[in-house]
C-alpha cells in the first residue's frame, strides 16, 4: 500500500487487488496507483486463502 503525507499530516494508503499472473491487471493497478497517488513507492505481494467465516 502506498503511503502518502496529506495536508492535514495523516498518511493516506490503499489496498488494491492485483492478479499477478495476468500482465494487464498489474499495469491497471499501477496506472491507477500513480493517478491517485502520484508515485508507487513500494507494493506488498500478500497471497492467501480466505475462508468463510464461521461462528
Amino acid at each position: 500500500m502506498p503511503f502518502q503525507r496529506g495536508k492535514s499530516g495523516h498518511r493516506r494508503a490503499e489496498a488494491v487487488a492485483v492478479d499477478i499472473g495476468d500482465e494487464l491487471s498489474v499495469q491497471r493497478a499501477v496506472t491507477h496507483v500513480a493517478a491517485t497517488f502520484g508515485r508507487l513507492d513500494f507494493a506488498v505481494n500478500n497471497a492467501g486463502i480466505q475462508r468463510p467465516v464461521t461462528s
